[in-house]
C-alpha cells in the first residue's frame, strides 16, 4: 500500500455480500472486484477510514432498514454490529454516518433512533487503540435530550471531523421529519454545544426526500461551517449558513442564520468542501424551482457569491446530489472546482476558480466508459498526501459507478483521467447512495532498525585490566534510521562465543540502575554499569577475563534488534590500583593483533607465531 491509495465500497444488485476494489493512485487503476464478508444487500453506503492506523469503518443500510457496520484491520474484512433505523424498504435517506478523531483514531458511528423524539439519535464508539471486533465498540448512547434542537423522526445524518492533527473535534448535523435542521459538536468524549440551525429545509416534494444541508471545519482555525437550502425560489437566495467559531468544541454559534451573499436562487442539493491548506471553502448548489447552478468562496472570514452559473442542469430528485466540490493545489497555485449535472450530454461538466476570482466554466470531459445523462449522486475526495490530486465519483441512470481523476501539474493546469476504464459495478437501487470511495489516510512506513552500536572505549585502550568488579561498560551508540529512542541489550561473558552470557536490558530500567534510562536518543553515547546489589548481584570475579558486546533496536519503530557490535575484553585484578593493558595467550590474543589466526598457535602458556 502506498500514499494516493484508496478503496471503493459497493452494494452489487442480487449480492448480499458488499463488494469492494483497491485504488492503486500510482497507477490510477481499480482493483478486481472482491467480497468483503457476508451480510445482506446493501442499498446506502458510507466508508471512512483510519487516520492513525491501517482500518476502515464502513456502515451500510440494506434494503430491510437495518445499519450494519464493518472493520477492515489491512487484511480481512469483519462483521461488528447491527441495528434497525429505517422501515423496511425505504431506501431513500442515508440516516448514519461515520467519523475518525484524527489525533487519536477513534471512530464514531452515529444513526437515527427510528422513533419520533427530541434528538431521537444513538452512537457508539470504538478506540483508536482497539482493532476489529464487536466486543471493542462501546455500548449504544442516546443523544442528550435535555437541548432540543430537533423532536421528529430524523432522517438525514452528516459527519466531519477537525483535521488539525492534534484535534478529536468532530460535528454532526442532521434534518428530522419536521424539516429541522441541528448540529452538535464531539468533544472527544460525547456531544455537546446543540444548535438548532433552520425549521423547514428545502425539499424537493416531500420531507427528508433531499440532504439539502453540509457541514466542514476550516483546516486551519478548526471553526466549523454549516451550511443548508430554505425557502430560496428562482430569483430568491435560498443558501443559508452559519458558523461555531473557536476551534473548540465549546465554540461560539452565530445568534442567527445568514444568507450566502450575492446567490439569487434556491439551494435543493448542495456541497461544502475545505481547502486542506488554508481556511478557505468552496460550495455548491442547484435548486429544483428552475435547475440553477449557483456556487460561493468563503476567504475565511465572508462568502462571496456567484449566481446563474449555469441556468439548465439536470432537475434534482429525490435523493439526488447532482454537484460536489473540492480544492487542488501544486506548489503556488490553488483552485477549487464545482462538478455538476448539466441538462444535457454525457461529458463531464466542470467548473474552476482561483481564491477570490470567479468560476469559469470548463469544456466538458468526454469520460471513458460514457455516462448516462442522467446522475444520480456525486462524492469527491482530497488526496490526503498529494494535494493535487482528487478522486471523483459518480452513479447514474444505469445504476453504474464511476470514477475519474483529477489533477493539477505544478504550472496549475488542470487534467482529468478515467480511473475505472469500465463502470465500477452496480447498485442495487438509484437513487440511493449505494456506494462509497475514500482514499487511505495513514499509510504503514516501512521502518528500519538501528545500525549496530559503535564502542567508543573506555579506557581508550583495549583489552584493560582493572580492579574493580563493577566496572563500566561503554561508551557505546547506535543511530537510527528513523531517529527513533533506541533500547540497548548489553550481554557479557567468561565465554568469547558467549556460550550463557549475562544479559540486560535497559528496558529494565529503573528496577536495573545499571543503566541511565529505558530508551536513548538515536546517536547519543550510553554506557551500563555492572552492579552488585540485593536486585542484580553481578560483580565480575577476581582473576576472569570477560567479553563484552551490545545491539540495539528501536521499540516505538521496527522493534528489531540490530546486530552485535564487537567484543571487548575486560580482565579482573583487585590488586591493581590503576587500570592498565593485559594480553592474555588465549581468545584475547587472537583479537588483538595483525597476524592472520592462522598463523598463530596456542599451546599450554605458549603462543607460536610462524616465522618466528
Amino acid at each position: 500500500m502506498s500514499q494516493g491509495d484508496g478503496i471503493i465500497i459497493y452494494g452489487q444488485s442480487g449480492n448480499t455480500t458488499p463488494q469492494w476494489r483497491t485504488y492503486a493512485g500510482g497507477a490510477n487503476t481499480f482493483g478486481n472486484a472482491l467480497g468483503t464478508v457476508a451480510g445482506t444487500q446493501p442499498v446506502i453506503v458510507q466508508t471512512r477510514t483510519s487516520p492513525t492506523k491501517q482500518e476502515a469503518i464502513v456502515a451500510y443500510q440494506d434494503d430491510s432498514g437495518n445499519l450494519k457496520v464493518m472493520c477492515y484491520d489491512g487484511n480481512s474484512w469483519y462483521n461488528e454490529w447491527s441495528v434497525n433505523i429505517a422501515p423496511g424498504g425505504n431506501q431513500r435517506e442515508r440516516r448514519f454516518d461515520v467519523s475518525y478523531e484524527t489525533q487519536s483514531g477513534d471512530a464514531i458511528v452515529v444513526y437515527s433512533k427510528n422513533i419520533s423524539a427530541t434528538n431521537a439519535l444513538a452512537f457508539r464508539t470504538k478506540s483508536g487503540g482497539a482493532g476489529c471486533g464487536s466486543a471493542n465498540w462501546s455500548n449504544a448512547i442516546d443523544f442528550p435530550s435535555g437541548s432540543g434542537v430537533t423532536f421528529g423522526t430524523v432522517y438525514w445524518i452528516k459527519m466531519a471531523r477537525d483535521a488539525r492533527s492534534t484535534s478529536n473535534i468532530a460535528a454532526v448535523a442532521w434534518s428530522d421529519y419536521n424539516s429541522n435542521l441541528g448540529a452538535a459538536l464531539w468533544d472527544g468524549s460525547t456531544f455537546t454545544n446543540f444548535k438548532r440551525l433552520e425549521l423547514s429545509l428545502e425539499i424537493i416534494s416531500s420531507t427528508g426526500d433531499v440532504d439539502s444541508f453540509d457541514l466542514s471545519f476550516e483546516s486551519i482555525t478548526g471553526d466549523l461551517m454549516v451550511v443548508w437550502g430554505s425557502g430560496g425560489t428562482n430569483g430568491t437566495n435560498g443558501a443559508w449558513y452559519n458558523e461555531c467559531v473557536g476551534g473548540t468544541s465549546t465554540c461560539s454559534w452565530n445568534l442567527n442564520r445568514t444568507n450566502i451573499s450575492s446567490l439569487l436562487d434556491d439551494a435543493t442539493v448542495l456541497d461544502l468542501s475545505s481547502d486542506p491548506t488554508s481556511d478557505r471553502m468552496a460550495f455548491s448548489s442547484i435548486g429544483n424551482a428552475n435547475n440553477d447552478l449557483q456556487a460561493a468562496y468563503w476567504n475565511g472570514s465572508s462568502w462571496t457569491g456567484y449566481s446563474n452559473r449555469d441556468t439548465s442542469t439536470e432537475a434534482p430528485q429525490m435523493g439526488m446530489k447532482l454537484t460536489s466540490t473540492g480544492w487542488l493545489t501544486n506548489g503556488a497555485n490553488t483552485k477549487w472546482v464545482i462538478t455538476y449535472d448539466d441538462a444535457i450530454g454525457a461529458g463531464l461538466s466542470w467548473y474552476t476558480a482561483t481564491p477570490g476570482s470567479t468560476p469559469a466554466k470548463q469544456g466538458d470531459f468526454a469520460t471513458t466508459p460514457t455516462i448516462d445523462d442522467i446522475r444520480e449522486r456525486y462524492e469527491i475526495d482530497n488526496d490526503p498526501f498529494d494535494a493535487s490530486k482528487m478522486m471523483f465519483i459518480l452513479s447514474d441512470a444505469t445504476q453504474s459507478i464511476f470514477a475519474k481523476r483529477l489533477e493539477m501539474d505544478s504550472a496549475g493546469t488542470l487534467a482529468w483521467t478515467d480511473a475505472d476504464g469500465t463502470s465500477l459495478g452496480t447498485l442495487n437501487n438509484i437513487p440511493q447512495k449505494g456506494f462509497a470511495f475514500a482514499y487511505w489516510r495513514f499509510i504503514p512506513v516501512a521502518n528500519s532498525p538501528p545500525n549496530t552500536p559503535t564502542l567508543i572505549k573506555i579506557p581508550t585502550f583495549p583489552n584493560e585490566e582493572t580492579p574493580d568488579t563493577t566496572p563500566v561498560l561503554g561508551n557505546f551508540s547506535a543511530t537510527d534510521p528513523d531517529g527513533d529512542a533506541i533500547e540497548y541489550e548489553i550481554q557479557w561473558d567468561e565465554d568469547f562465543n558467549f556460550g550463557s552470557p549475562v544479559t540486560k536490558t535497559s528496558s529494565s530500567f529503573p528496577g536495573d540502575t545499571g543503566w541511565t534510562a529505558a530508551t536513548f536518543p538515536s546517536g547519543n553515547p550510553t554506557f551500563y554499569t555492572i552492579q552488585n546489589t540485593i536486585q542484580n548481584p553481578d560483580a565480575l570475579t577476581n582473576g576472569q577475563t570477560y567479553w563484552w558486546r551490545v545491539h540495539a533496536r528501536d521499540p516505538s519503530g521496527s522493534g528489531t534488534w540490530s546486530s552485535y557490535s564487537e567484543k571487548l575484553s575486560i580482565s579482573i585484578n583487585t590488586s591493581l590500583t590503576l587500570d592498565r593493558w593485559m594480553q592474555t595467550t588465549g581468545d584475547q590474543f587472537s583479537t588483538d593483533i595483525d597476524i592472520p589466526p592462522s598463523d598463530v598457535e596456542f599451546t599450554a602458556g605458549e603462543v607460536k607465531i610462524k616465522g618466528w
